[in-house]
């Protein structure tokens, strides 16, 4: 009897052993998994940000002007997609989503922009390089930039 009575406790501490180990890489996933989410965001409103300062300088030029930038082809290991959108707003802004799930996204108010002076566009991040443009109407765009370095 004693013999069995050791490989029943045995079973059991592997089995606590098992518990444990699910429990700790559970765990592990799930803070990686928001830790990424917040870092995501984090860096697509730094990507905001520049893109966002640079349309204020070509619409602060009175000219047709334009201004290539270099953006980075990845944010966390992720594409993601550049909006200038005029339509369901009364100002004009700038949206920029998860390629893969849309519903992440940042949305800058372009201020003193209005919707008459955008042409709606959008560019992926793949691209590298953004050219934003100013036309002889007056209407900004982003588009890729091709042929850049």
């Amino acid at each position: 009897m004693k013999g069995q009575y050791r490989i029943v406790s045995e079973v059991l501490l592997f089995g606590i052993g098992i518990g444990i180990a699910i429990l700790v890489l559970t765990t592990y996933q799930t803070l990686n998994n928001s830790i990424s989410k917040i870092t995501f965001s984090d860096q697509l409103e730094g990507v905001s940000e520049i893109i966002t300062s640079n349309i204020v300088k070509v619409f602060e030029n009175k000219n047709v002007c334009w201004i290539v930038l270099e953006i980075p082809n990845k944010v966390s290991g992720r594409e993601y997609k550049i909006v200038l959108d005029n339509k369901n707003y009364a100002t004009a802004y700038l949206v920029i989503s998860d390629y893969e799930n849309p519903k992440i996204r940042v949305e800058k108010e372009l201020f003193n922009i209005s919707n008459n002076n955008i042409d709606y566009s959008e560019v992926l991040s793949t691209a590298r390089y953004i050219n934003i443009s100013r036309d002889v109407n007056e209407k900004i765009s982003i588009s890729r930039c091709e042929f850049y370095e």
